[in-house]
């Protein structure tokens, strides 16, 4: 993604904030205004859900920088003076930085809310945490990021994914299947990344000893955890995700059988489809049909 059309829409974000009604932000002082406990509480729950969609918003739109750079950081490092290449590289570095910053906050809003007057519903609950849990799971492949789980910030964020997926276990039948899925997935990132580490560390460019499986395509190493499989060719896919994945192949000049019978493209190429910005949510909802028809999967997502 163009780093300039990435920060001009994050100011807009950030410009929409600003310019919502006083009334509408969830610091507002209600004492200001003629209304009732029935009116405040609408105005607050409105703020509530207002700020976190423009989280989750702004969420989607970085991650799609943090997760094209990954393939990067899992590539051999390239020298280039160029200055208005380090300059790109700078403003994606602070994209990324960005992208972290949002999922905490986008993890400390949901688990504070849990089981109060002001929490969001279930299914939005566990979407949103998993976007963010999973840009924190790709984080730690950053080496300027410093993402450790065993110390903070991200310890503590991590804990409140996992507690808002346990919290959730009573109203979402796939929610032990999403923890399952992270903690994997978390673990599986962790053990790449310390591979990457110690192989750029003992061995030469151009060693043929022992190193992880490079991918065909830009040299990153193929992480493809096997529980992360979709249905392809748009076998097990509800209505609504058949419609999403035509409309990529739209976007992408196939013919409509083409398109009916691919895969969503993945925000980066080489690293596994999981990783894809728009491959993230299909997990998600995939993980919820998986289950049965428990009106969590898109279609009941786009009813509400």
């Amino acid at each position: 993604p163009d780093p300039l059309t990435v920060l001009s829409i994050n100011s807009r974000l950030d410009q929409y904030l600003d310019d919502m009604p006083e009334h509408l932000k969830v610091d507002a002082d209600m004492s200001k205004y003629a209304i009732g406990e029935a009116e405040i509480f609408t105005f607050r729950m409105q703020g509530h859900v207002l700020r976190t969609r423009v989280m989750y918003a702004r969420l989607a739109l970085l991650r799609q920088t943090l997760l094209v750079d990954a393939q990067r950081w899992a590539a051999p490092a390239q020298t280039n003076n160029n200055s208005t290449f380090r300059l790109n590289e700078k403003l994606h570095d602070e994209i990324c930085a960005l992208c972290l910053t949002t999922a905490h906050a986008v993890l400390e809003e949901v688990h504070a809310n849990l089981g109060s007057i002001h929490e969001i519903p279930p299914w939005y609950s566990l979407m949103y945490t998993f976007s963010a849990a999973t840009a924190l799971i790709v984080s730690a492949l950053s080496p300027r990021l410093g993402v450790r789980f065993d110390a903070e910030p991200a310890k503590t964020s991590w804990e409140r994914a996992i507690r808002i997926f346990e919290f959730h276990k009573m109203h979402v039948a796939s929610a032990d299947r999403g923890r399952e899925v992270m903690e994997r997935y978390r673990d599986f990132i962790i053990s790449s990344a310390s591979r990457m580490a110690a192989a750029a560390a003992a061995e030469p460019v151009g060693n043929t000893g022992e190193r992880m499986e490079m991918s065909s395509q830009g040299g990153a190493p193929a992480v493809a955890p096997e529980y992360t499989n979709l249905p392809s060719h748009g076998q097990g896919l509800s209505h609504d995700q058949q419609d999403q994945q035509m409309y990529w192949g739209q976007q992408s000049g196939m013919s409509s059988f083409e398109a009916s019978t691919a895969l969503p493209p993945t925000v980066m190429e080489g690293l596994d489809g999981f990783l894809g910005s728009y491959s993230l949510d299909e997990a998600w909802t995939g993980m919820q049909q998986a289950l049965g028809d428990n009106n969590w999967n898109m279609g009941g997502f786009n009813a509400q």
